[in-house]
This record gives structure tokens, sequence and C-alpha cells, in this order.
């Protein structure tokens, strides 16, 4: 093992083989970590103390960005992958729609910090809406807009022109079953439960006045009795002392409103009071008729939120015997076959996650697999 620093110019400052242990934990769609120590007297020491912003390339493979060291019994140098300059860029709130190569375009030429361009990016040819409400981490909002597709993310430094690219990751799906049978199933966990399900939703309607209206053109036009009324408000304007409609004589400045499923139209010289609509499930058992508080602001909303809340599953397992760039890489989807009692169950999982270690006792890969839905 070596490892070698570089400055952001792609300079070359230091070499060294002689790497007391080094721990790496890498991620598909994240952020991870490492950690190298070697002697004090090892002439990085005075490279890293030196500098700022350094790079650190394992092996000619990984590439890192020095964000610390120790200087104790050894000197310890802490390092996160260059992925993690995204999170030290924001993006305004975005509204795009596209694949998932123009949508990651959009979004970096919208960005503010780093400087860091596409790169290759793996083929999602489908076409989706991306919104964030808020400005945001670039890492945060690039994770929020590539997990639904199972994609991933990496950072690298180009040598040829000394810039960093960001690569949007695909993986690939390898004829191989990780299995107790086949050594290469190390464990395997299956959790579920249904403590958070819920079939009915309670939320506040929060009142917004959408405009005027005038009652002598009933201009804009409502009806009584519409369900679609619930919700709506209108300040009443119009050149009159009053004028009568929907059975309710109207003042100039007074509000029409609708706060109940029946649509009826009510009046009101102040604005109405914001108020909690009731969502329940009539199709189920009523002893099951489970109810959430949604922060929704509509019915269609509060119906969104509900139709995500299922009961929990988690299934992680961790692999052996495989050699990490060699026989799979981060992404990459497998079968996970595994014992749940006397049934043999596969999974469909990918390798999303690997910690990877090397000290005086010998070198090992610890792999992670989640199961995808």
């Amino acid at each position: 093992m070596d490892i070698r620093i570089f400055d952001f110019n792609g300079n070359l400052l230091g070499y060294s083989d002689k790497i007391i242990s080094a721990y790496r934990n890498a991620k598909f769609c994240g952020i991870g970590n490492s950690e190298f120590h070697v002697d004090k007297t090892d002439p990085l020491v005075s490279v890293i103390l030196s500098e700022q912003y350094l790079l650190l390339e394992q092996d000619g493979i990984f590439q890192d960005i020095i964000i610390g060291s120790k200087s104790d019994d050894d000197f310890a140098i802490y390092c996160r992958p260059l992925s993690w300059l995204l999170s030290k860029m924001i993006i305004p709130p975005v509204s795009v729609s596209g694949n998932a190569e123009s949508i990651v375009s959009y979004m970096l030429d919208s960005s503010f910090g780093g400087d860091i361009s596409l790169g290759n990016c793996a083929d999602f040819s489908e076409s989706f809406d991306f919104e964030t409400g808020e400005v945001t981490y670039f890492s945060d909002s690039l994770k929020s807009c590539l997990t639904p597709f199972n994609a991933g993310f990496t950072v690298r430094f180009d040598h040829s022109d000394n810039s960093l690219f960001l690569d949007i990751l695909k993986g690939d799906e390898l004829p191989l079953y990780v299995s107790e049978n086949d050594c290469t199933l190390d464990s395997a966990s299956l959790s579920e439960d249904i403590l958070d399900l819920a079939n009915s939703a309670c939320y506040k309607h929060h009142f917004s006045v959408l405009g005027t209206w005038n009652p002598r053109s009933n201009s804009p036009e409502l009806q009584n009795n519409v369900s679609s009324n619930m919700g709506l408000c209108y300040r009443v304007n119009f050149s009159s002392d009053s004028y009568s409609r929907f059975d309710i004589t109207w003042q100039p400045g007074d509000y029409i409103y609708c706060n109940t499923e029946d649509g009826r139209l009510k009046g009101s010289s102040e604005k109405p009071d914001d108020f909690f609509v009731y969502m329940p499930d009539d199709s189920c058992n009523p002893k099951f008729q489970w109810f959430c508080i949604s922060d929704s602001n509509s019915k269609a909303e509060a119906s969104a939120y509900l139709a995500n809340i299922k009961p929990s599953r988690f299934f992680d397992a961790k692999a052996k015997n495989l050699k990490f760039m060699t026989d799979y890489n981060l992404g990459d989807f497998v079968k996970v076959q595994y014992f749940n009692g006397k049934e043999i169950i596969s999974v469909c999982c990918r390798f999303t996650e690997i910690t990877i270690n090397n000290d005086s006792s010998g070198s090992s890969e610890n792999p992670i697999l989640e199961e995808v839905i």
C-alpha cells in the first residue's frame, strides 16, 4: 500500500509506502471517511502540517481530501472522499424536469461554492420532476435526487487538467448469489413492524385568501354546496353597500369561505380561522382505523403522505470472501439467499457500503448489502 499527497494544482508533494494502518469506509450514495497512520518521523508529516488543502491518493485508486491530523503515539491522517466537497456547496430552491444527467447538470450550474463539473453520467433515460423548497447543501439535494433511482455518485480529481468532476453511477446486475452455501454470506437480518403504520390522517388547513370576489357579478364564479369548495377563501370586494347571494348578505370587506366537506359557502366579517380536517379510512375495520397527524395543508397532500406510510421493513446483509473491485463494485446488484426459519428467502440487494481495514494483523473487507425495493 502507498499514499501520495498532491496539492489541487496536481503537484506531487509527498509519498509513503510505510503505512502502519489504514481504514476506509466507502459509500455508494453518501459520504464515507478514511484514516491512515504513519510514523511521526515520516516525511509526509511535515507536508501535511504545512498545507491546508491537500489531496491524498491511496494506491492510485482512492482519492480523499485531508481534513485533519493528530500526533500521538504515531501520526494519524483523517480524510473524507472528494464527494465531501459537495457538502460545502449550496444550491438555491430549484424546480426542474428531465433525466438524471440534465437535472444534475442544472443543479451544478445553479450551485454556489466549489469548482466541480459534471463528468461521467450513467444512462438514466427516464424523466422525472425534482424540486427543493429551500436552500440546501448540494450533497443533500443530490442524494434526494438520485436515491429513488438507486443511483450513486463520486467526485474525482483528473490529473490531466487538474479539475474536479462529479460522476453519476449505476451499478451492474451481477450473476452472483450471496449465500451461506457459497460461503459468501457473513450475516443477514430482516426486521418488520407496524409501529408507524397509519391509514387515516388529520391535518390543519391554513386559509389563504385566493383573491377578491364580487357578489354582484359572481366573479370569479362560485357555486354553493360543491365539495371542491372546501378550503377556499376570498375577500369580498364590490362597489355597493350590500348585496345578497347564496342567501347571505355581503358587505365590502367580508370574507367568503368554506370549511366543510359539503361545500357550503359561508360569510364572515373577519378572516376565518384555520380548521382541522379528519380523513378516516372508512373501508377498514374501525378497530384498525389508525390516524396520523400530517403537516399537509390539503387533502391531496395528506393522501399522498398517507400513501407513503407502510409497514416498516428493513433487510441488510454482510458479505464475505468477495474481493472489492474484482468480484463487485459499490452499487452492483446481487441476489442474497438466506434462511428465514426453515424457508429459503431470495432478496435482491445491492452493495451500498464497504469498510476496509489494513493493519499489522492483516487486511479485511466488510461489504454491506441493502435490499432494493
